[in-house]
């Protein structure tokens, strides 16, 4: 029968395999080598979470130029009840100040979900931003730069893990 366990257990017979293993480091550059308990180390976690981190952040600047590759944390990996990993990639620090903070005291939560949702204002503000006195943008389009991001892992990286948005990004799609 054709049934969830039969097909991860065909994905980790040939994930064990050398042609598998080979296909799997030729596509992430990590080595599929899984510990006596069937998972893969968390070294080479790690390190798919950090080149997935990468792409991630390359997406993120293409559209909010202001954030840093800091903004972006890897936790470490966690081995769940299943037997799956889950690492995630998480936003920190990305809270924005108001152009007229007197008035707009709170500012944004998260200027990178903004970009990614788009926004329509009522109308222009005007205050200083970086030594200079600039107006905001009253409209701007969503853009899906981090469902690119998304596909862009899964591409580049294989199939090793799941990628998916939590939180407030799981509405994105």
């Amino acid at each position: 029968m054709l049934d969830e366990t039969f097909i991860s257990g065909a994905i980790n017979k040939y994930a064990s395999s050398s042609e598998g293993k080979k296909q799997i480091k030729k596509k992430t550059g990590i080595n599929y080598d899984k510990n006596s308990k069937g998972m893969m180390n968390q070294a080479d976690l790690m390190a798919y979470a950090e080149k997935a981190k990468r792409i991630l952040y390359a997406h993120i600047i293409s559209q909010v130029p202001g954030i840093m590759f800091h903004n972006i944390k890897v936790n470490l990996p966690v081995v769940n009840k299943d037997g799956t990993t889950t690492v995630v990639l998480s936003l920190r620090d990305v809270q924005r100040e108001s152009l007229q903070p007197n008035r707009y005291w709170k500012g944004v939560d998260d200027i990178v979900l903004h970009f990614a949702r788009g926004w329509s204002a009522r109308y222009q503000i005007r205050g200083e931003w970086r030594g200079s006195n600039v107006g905001s943008r009253q409209r701007r389009e969503s853009h899906p730069f981090i469902l690119r991001a998304l596909q862009a892992i899964k591409n580049e990286l294989g199939e090793v893990a799941e990628v998916t948005l939590l939180g407030d990004y799981a509405n994105l799609n």
